[in-house]
């Protein structure tokens, strides 16, 4: 018997990897907030056909100046999960 909250890794096809730098993101209207972080819908101020128009871009709550090494840590592991759980 499959477990029906476990993703089939097979069935959905993650998007294509791109680089993009900070700069060529257009802050975006926030679509959630977590404990840690928030997340915005934002544009791609230039991307082309290999490229998403839009992005979920997953940002610290704190600001910059404020945030501790503990929750950086916590921050940098969980994009390693995710890059770990793509990369299946």
């Amino acid at each position: 018997m499959t477990n029906s909250r476990i993703p089939d890794f097979v069935a959905v096809s993650s998007p294509q990897r791109c680089d993009l730098s900070y700069g060529e993101i257009r802050d975006g209207d926030r679509i959630g907030k977590g404990g840690n972080a928030i997340v915005s819908r934002c544009d791609l101020s230039e991307s082309d056909s290999d490229s998403p128009d839009t992005i979920a871009l997953k940002q610290p709550q704190q600001s910059p100046e404020t945030i501790n090494r503990d929750e950086i840590e916590r921050f940098l592991e969980k994009g390693k999960t995710l890059r770990r759980l793509d990369n299946i």
